[in-house]
Protein backbone atom coordinates (compact mmCIF):
# COMPACT_ATOMS: atom_id res chain seq x y z
CA UNK A 1 0.00 0.00 0.00
CA UNK A 2 1.23 3.23 -0.88
CA UNK A 3 0.52 7.26 0.18
CA UNK A 4 0.67 9.60 -2.28
CA UNK A 5 -0.75 13.09 -1.61
CA UNK A 6 -4.65 12.92 -1.44
CA UNK A 7 -4.40 9.06 -2.42
CA UNK A 8 -3.83 5.88 -0.54
CA UNK A 9 -3.43 3.56 -3.39
CA UNK A 10 -2.79 -0.28 -3.46
CA UNK A 11 -0.87 -1.89 -6.21
CA UNK A 12 -2.64 -1.76 -9.61
CA UNK A 13 -4.46 -5.11 -9.98
CA UNK A 14 -6.59 -6.11 -12.86
CA UNK A 15 -9.09 -7.84 -10.16
CA UNK A 16 -10.18 -4.56 -8.20
CA UNK A 17 -11.73 -1.92 -10.61
CA UNK A 18 -10.79 0.76 -7.60
CA UNK A 19 -7.10 -0.43 -7.40
CA UNK A 20 -4.79 1.87 -7.31
CA UNK A 21 -6.72 4.18 -5.36
CA UNK A 22 -9.20 3.68 -2.48
CA UNK A 23 -9.39 6.90 -0.59
CA UNK A 24 -10.15 9.73 -2.14
CA UNK A 25 -10.55 13.54 -0.64
CA UNK A 26 -12.35 16.61 -1.47
CA UNK A 27 -14.54 16.88 -4.62
CA UNK A 28 -12.85 13.46 -5.77
CA UNK A 29 -14.61 11.76 -2.99
CA UNK A 30 -17.58 12.31 -4.38
CA UNK A 31 -19.21 8.97 -6.25
CA UNK A 32 -22.12 8.51 -8.92
CA UNK A 33 -25.64 7.67 -7.65
CA UNK A 34 -25.93 4.41 -9.28
CA UNK A 35 -22.65 3.57 -7.02
CA UNK A 36 -23.93 5.11 -4.08
CA UNK A 37 -27.29 3.08 -3.86
CA UNK A 38 -25.57 -0.09 -4.68
CA UNK A 39 -23.33 0.11 -1.66
CA UNK A 40 -25.67 1.82 0.88
CA UNK A 41 -28.98 0.12 -0.59
CA UNK A 42 -30.52 3.99 -0.21
CA UNK A 43 -33.59 4.09 -0.45
CA UNK A 44 -35.36 0.75 -0.86
CA UNK A 45 -33.61 -1.41 1.70
CA UNK A 46 -31.04 -3.18 2.51
CA UNK A 47 -28.00 -3.83 -0.26
CA UNK A 48 -26.08 -6.90 -0.52
CA UNK A 49 -23.68 -8.32 1.26
CA UNK A 50 -21.25 -8.95 -1.34
CA UNK A 51 -21.63 -5.10 -2.25
CA UNK A 52 -18.53 -2.89 -2.34
CA UNK A 53 -18.09 -1.16 0.95
CA UNK A 54 -18.21 2.18 1.25
CA UNK A 55 -17.10 4.84 4.01
CA UNK A 56 -17.20 8.52 4.02
CA UNK A 57 -15.36 11.01 6.22
CA UNK A 58 -15.24 14.48 8.00
CA UNK A 59 -12.89 15.84 9.90
CA UNK A 60 -13.95 19.02 11.90
CA UNK A 61 -12.55 21.72 14.39
CA UNK A 62 -13.90 21.87 18.02
CA UNK A 63 -15.68 24.40 16.59
CA UNK A 64 -17.36 22.56 13.72
CA UNK A 65 -14.45 23.97 11.18
CA UNK A 66 -14.72 21.67 8.21
CA UNK A 67 -11.13 20.35 7.81
CA UNK A 68 -11.13 17.46 5.07
CA UNK A 69 -13.79 15.08 3.98
CA UNK A 70 -13.25 12.19 1.58
CA UNK A 71 -14.11 8.52 1.31
CA UNK A 72 -12.67 5.11 1.39
CA UNK A 73 -13.63 1.59 -0.23
CA UNK A 74 -13.06 -1.81 0.42
CA UNK A 75 -11.02 -4.11 -1.92
CA UNK A 76 -11.75 -7.44 -2.31
CA UNK A 77 -9.17 -9.15 -4.29
CA UNK A 78 -6.70 -7.74 -1.30
CA UNK A 79 -9.60 -8.48 1.48
CA UNK A 80 -9.09 -5.14 2.54
CA UNK A 81 -11.89 -3.05 4.71
CA UNK A 82 -12.31 1.26 4.37
CA UNK A 83 -11.91 0.70 7.96
CA UNK A 84 -8.38 -1.39 8.01
CA UNK A 85 -7.32 1.51 5.22
CA UNK A 86 -7.72 4.33 7.69
CA UNK A 87 -7.35 3.66 10.91
CA UNK A 88 -4.98 0.66 10.79
CA UNK A 89 -0.91 0.62 11.36
CA UNK A 90 0.36 3.86 8.79
CA UNK A 91 -3.37 4.26 8.06
CA UNK A 92 -4.38 7.31 6.07
CA UNK A 93 -6.30 9.61 9.10
CA UNK A 94 -3.18 9.01 11.31
CA UNK A 95 -1.18 10.70 9.17
CA UNK A 96 -3.72 13.19 8.89
CA UNK A 97 -4.10 13.70 12.48
CA UNK A 98 -0.21 14.37 12.55
CA UNK A 99 -0.85 17.68 10.22
CA UNK A 100 -4.14 18.87 11.68
CA UNK A 101 -3.52 18.76 15.22
CA UNK A 102 -6.86 20.27 15.63
CA UNK A 103 -9.17 18.17 14.68
CA UNK A 104 -11.95 17.38 17.32
CA UNK A 105 -14.49 15.40 15.46
CA UNK A 106 -14.36 12.55 13.29
CA UNK A 107 -17.98 11.43 11.62
CA UNK A 108 -18.02 8.59 9.50
CA UNK A 109 -20.78 7.55 7.43
CA UNK A 110 -20.61 3.60 6.90
CA UNK A 111 -22.48 1.53 4.02
CA UNK A 112 -21.80 -1.25 6.96
CA UNK A 113 -21.03 -1.83 10.37
CA UNK A 114 -17.41 -2.25 11.39
CA UNK A 115 -16.33 -5.64 11.90
CA UNK A 116 -14.34 -7.30 14.64
CA UNK A 117 -13.31 -10.47 12.60
CA UNK A 118 -9.78 -11.90 12.71
CA UNK A 119 -9.41 -11.09 9.08
CA UNK A 120 -9.90 -7.47 9.07
CA UNK A 121 -10.44 -6.32 12.95
CA UNK A 122 -11.67 -3.46 11.86
CA UNK A 123 -13.13 -2.43 15.32
CA UNK A 124 -10.06 -3.16 17.14
CA UNK A 125 -8.35 -0.69 14.92
CA UNK A 126 -11.02 2.04 15.62
CA UNK A 127 -10.04 1.85 19.05
CA UNK A 128 -6.82 2.01 18.69
CA UNK A 129 -7.07 5.16 16.83
CA UNK A 130 -9.24 6.72 19.49
CA UNK A 131 -6.54 5.95 22.32
CA UNK A 132 -3.76 7.27 20.52
CA UNK A 133 -5.74 10.57 19.53
CA UNK A 134 -8.16 10.95 22.95
CA UNK A 135 -9.08 14.69 21.89
CA UNK A 136 -11.12 13.37 19.22
CA UNK A 137 -14.44 12.25 19.39
CA UNK A 138 -16.34 10.17 16.69
CA UNK A 139 -20.23 9.82 15.46
CA UNK A 140 -20.50 7.08 13.30
CA UNK A 141 -23.80 6.69 11.63
CA UNK A 142 -24.20 2.59 9.69
CA UNK A 143 -26.93 1.95 6.71
CA UNK A 144 -26.56 -1.38 7.54
CA UNK A 145 -25.65 -4.30 10.03
CA UNK A 146 -22.46 -6.84 8.66
CA UNK A 147 -22.74 -10.44 9.98
CA UNK A 148 -24.53 -9.79 13.22
CA UNK A 149 -26.66 -12.59 12.68
CA UNK A 150 -26.77 -16.02 14.00
CA UNK A 151 -26.07 -17.46 10.32
CA UNK A 152 -22.80 -15.78 10.50
CA UNK A 153 -20.09 -18.11 12.70
CA UNK A 154 -18.25 -14.67 13.92
CA UNK A 155 -20.59 -12.64 14.82
CA UNK A 156 -20.60 -12.63 18.53
CA UNK A 157 -16.98 -11.34 17.52
CA UNK A 158 -18.61 -8.40 15.81
CA UNK A 159 -21.40 -7.97 18.08
CA UNK A 160 -18.26 -7.72 21.13
CA UNK A 161 -16.77 -5.23 19.10
CA UNK A 162 -19.76 -2.39 18.75
CA UNK A 163 -20.09 -3.35 22.22
CA UNK A 164 -16.60 -2.03 23.16
CA UNK A 165 -17.06 1.08 20.83
CA UNK A 166 -20.58 1.84 22.46
CA UNK A 167 -18.94 1.55 25.60
CA UNK A 168 -16.92 4.94 25.24
CA UNK A 169 -19.98 7.06 25.20
CA UNK A 170 -20.38 10.12 25.12
CA UNK A 171 -17.24 10.36 23.76
CA UNK A 172 -18.77 8.04 20.96
CA UNK A 173 -22.04 7.36 19.22
CA UNK A 174 -23.55 4.77 17.38
CA UNK A 175 -26.61 5.50 15.22
CA UNK A 176 -28.49 4.55 12.18
CA UNK A 177 -28.76 6.52 9.20
CA UNK A 178 -32.22 7.78 9.60
CA UNK A 179 -34.05 11.42 8.23
CA UNK A 180 -32.27 14.15 7.54
CA UNK A 181 -28.92 12.05 7.91
CA UNK A 182 -29.60 11.03 4.47
CA UNK A 183 -30.31 14.45 3.27
CA UNK A 184 -26.55 15.66 4.31
CA UNK A 185 -24.82 12.37 3.03
CA UNK A 186 -26.40 13.19 -0.27
CA UNK A 187 -25.59 16.32 -0.73
CA UNK A 188 -22.20 15.94 0.32
CA UNK A 189 -20.61 12.90 -1.15
CA UNK A 190 -23.54 11.67 -4.28
CA UNK A 191 -23.45 13.02 -7.83
CA UNK A 192 -26.42 12.92 -9.87
CA UNK A 193 -28.78 12.40 -7.04
CA UNK A 194 -32.40 12.40 -8.38
CA UNK A 195 -35.31 14.80 -6.87
CA UNK A 196 -37.07 11.80 -6.01
CA UNK A 197 -34.42 10.37 -3.47
CA UNK A 198 -35.16 13.28 -1.31
CA UNK A 199 -38.82 12.46 -0.78
CA UNK A 200 -39.70 10.02 2.44
CA UNK A 201 -40.10 6.47 2.35
CA UNK A 202 -42.04 3.85 4.29
CA UNK A 203 -39.45 1.04 3.19
CA UNK A 204 -36.47 3.32 4.46
CA UNK A 205 -38.01 4.48 7.65
CA UNK A 206 -38.77 0.69 8.65
CA UNK A 207 -35.18 -0.39 7.72
CA UNK A 208 -33.85 2.66 10.00
CA UNK A 209 -35.86 1.94 12.68
CA UNK A 210 -35.36 -1.98 12.71
CA UNK A 211 -31.42 -0.84 12.37
CA UNK A 212 -32.09 1.75 15.59
CA UNK A 213 -33.62 -1.43 17.42
CA UNK A 214 -31.04 -3.35 16.45
CA UNK A 215 -27.85 -1.70 17.75
CA UNK A 216 -29.30 -0.82 20.72
CA UNK A 217 -29.90 -4.83 21.67
CA UNK A 218 -26.26 -5.45 20.29
CA UNK A 219 -24.71 -2.82 22.62
CA UNK A 220 -26.81 -2.10 25.06
CA UNK A 221 -26.75 1.58 24.58
CA UNK A 222 -29.82 3.00 22.25
CA UNK A 223 -28.73 5.22 19.31
CA UNK A 224 -28.23 8.78 20.35
CA UNK A 225 -29.51 10.28 16.67
CA UNK A 226 -32.85 8.46 15.06
CA UNK A 227 -34.89 10.82 12.81
CA UNK A 228 -37.74 8.58 11.31
CA UNK A 229 -40.21 10.58 9.85
CA UNK A 230 -43.46 8.75 10.35
CA UNK A 231 -44.95 8.16 6.81
CA UNK A 232 -48.19 6.82 5.84
CA UNK A 233 -48.47 3.81 4.44
CA UNK A 234 -49.62 3.86 0.72
CA UNK A 235 -53.47 3.00 -0.01
CA UNK A 236 -54.70 2.97 -3.14
CA UNK A 237 -57.74 5.68 -3.46
CA UNK A 238 -60.84 4.39 -3.20
CA UNK A 239 -62.66 3.43 -6.34
CA UNK A 240 -66.06 5.04 -7.22
CA UNK A 241 -69.11 2.94 -7.61
CA UNK A 242 -70.15 2.68 -11.61
CA UNK A 243 -72.91 2.44 -12.11
CA UNK A 244 -75.18 -0.79 -13.57
CA UNK A 245 -74.84 -2.05 -17.10
CA UNK A 246 -77.80 -1.01 -19.01
CA UNK A 247 -80.29 -3.55 -20.07
CA UNK A 248 -79.92 -5.83 -23.50
CA UNK A 249 -80.42 -3.82 -26.43
CA UNK A 250 -83.84 -6.20 -26.74
CA UNK A 251 -85.37 -4.69 -23.85
CA UNK A 252 -85.56 -1.30 -24.81
CA UNK A 253 -87.62 -2.46 -28.03
CA UNK A 254 -90.44 -3.48 -29.04
CA UNK A 255 -91.57 -6.71 -27.97
CA UNK A 256 -92.32 -7.58 -31.36
CA UNK A 257 -88.56 -7.73 -32.26
CA UNK A 258 -87.22 -9.62 -29.75
CA UNK A 259 -84.78 -12.44 -30.64
CA UNK A 260 -87.10 -15.03 -28.60
CA UNK A 261 -90.72 -16.27 -28.94
CA UNK A 262 -92.44 -14.14 -26.96
CA UNK A 263 -95.76 -15.59 -24.89
CA UNK A 264 -99.41 -15.06 -26.33
CA UNK A 265 -100.45 -12.97 -23.10
CA UNK A 266 -97.08 -10.46 -23.89
CA UNK A 267 -99.19 -9.51 -26.99
CA UNK A 268 -102.54 -8.91 -24.85
CA UNK A 269 -102.85 -6.27 -22.10
CA UNK A 270 -104.49 -7.04 -19.41
CA UNK A 271 -106.33 -5.17 -16.91
CA UNK A 272 -105.08 -5.40 -12.87
CA UNK A 273 -107.97 -5.71 -10.93
CA UNK A 274 -108.41 -5.04 -7.31
CA UNK A 275 -109.73 -8.20 -4.66
CA UNK A 276 -110.55 -7.08 -1.22
CA UNK A 277 -108.48 -9.43 1.05
CA UNK A 278 -110.25 -12.59 2.62
CA UNK A 279 -111.99 -12.40 5.99
CA UNK A 280 -113.34 -9.02 5.98
CA UNK A 281 -114.73 -7.51 8.71
CA UNK A 282 -118.04 -5.54 8.55
CA UNK A 283 -117.46 -1.90 10.02
CA UNK A 284 -121.07 -0.81 11.82
CA UNK A 285 -121.68 3.22 11.15
CA UNK A 286 -122.60 3.53 14.28
CA UNK A 287 -120.69 2.39 17.00
CA UNK A 288 -121.38 0.01 19.48
CA UNK A 289 -122.55 1.20 23.28
CA UNK A 290 -120.12 1.15 25.31
CA UNK A 291 -120.86 0.54 29.04
CA UNK A 292 -118.48 2.17 31.51
CA UNK A 293 -118.57 1.09 35.41
CA UNK A 294 -117.72 4.14 37.36
CA UNK A 295 -116.52 3.62 41.11
CA UNK A 296 -119.74 6.13 42.74
CA UNK A 297 -118.51 8.03 45.97
CA UNK A 298 -120.07 6.76 49.06
CA UNK A 299 -123.60 7.97 50.37
CA UNK A 300 -123.47 9.84 53.83
CA UNK A 301 -126.23 8.76 56.62
CA UNK A 302 -129.85 10.01 55.38
CA UNK A 303 -129.23 10.43 51.79
CA UNK A 304 -130.66 9.16 48.75
CA UNK A 305 -129.35 7.99 45.68
CA UNK A 306 -130.49 9.94 42.68
CA UNK A 307 -132.24 7.18 41.02
CA UNK A 308 -134.01 6.27 44.03
CA UNK A 309 -135.47 9.61 43.70
CA UNK A 310 -136.32 9.79 39.58
CA UNK A 311 -138.02 6.42 40.52
CA UNK A 312 -140.23 7.74 43.65
CA UNK A 313 -141.29 10.71 41.12
CA UNK A 314 -141.88 8.50 38.58
CA UNK A 315 -144.54 6.11 40.58
CA UNK A 316 -146.23 9.62 41.91
CA UNK A 317 -146.71 11.04 38.17
CA UNK A 318 -148.09 7.55 37.15
CA UNK A 319 -150.44 7.09 40.57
Amino acid sequence: RLVRGSEVTVATSPGCQRCPHHIRTGEEARVPYKEFYDSFGFPYGHAPQEATQLLFYELRTPSGTLLQKGQSSSCPLHGLHPETLLFGGGGYLRSVMAVYANVGYVTLYCSHTPCNEAAHQCLSHIGHFLQDFPQARMDLYFSQLYHTGEEHPQSCWNWQGLRELASHWPRVTVSPLSGTRWSVLLDRFVLGTPKTAYLPLHGRAIADRINAYQIGVITGIGPVYVDTVPVSVHTEPPTQKLPPPPPPPYLRQPYHSWPFPVPQWASVPRRMEWYPPWRTVNIPERPKKVVRHIQLPSLASGERPFEAEEEEEHRERAG
